[in-house]
């Protein structure tokens, strides 16, 4: 991957919500940046704020984000 296409990732101006910007070639592995939407179970709150939870337990690390709804 090139170094351009990782500063894509993370910079994007036509990134959005719901969406991510990852590897566009064989696999979703390797290749050009594109957009794709999330999973509708990526997407759910409820898992996402487990996740946070799970992930501030586990690491001892406090994000101070809100929950969502």
């Amino acid at each position: 991957m090139r170094d351009e296409d990782k500063g894509r990732r993370a910079t994007a101006p036509d990134a959005e919500s719901a969406h991510f910007i990852g590897p566009g070639g064989m696999g979703e592995l390797r290749g050009a940046p594109k957009r794709d939407d999330l999973a509708p179970r990526d997407a759910d709150p409820t898992t996402g704020n487990r996740l946070r939870e799970l992930s501030e337990e586990l690491t001892s690390v406090r994000f101070g984000l809100p929950a969502t709804a």
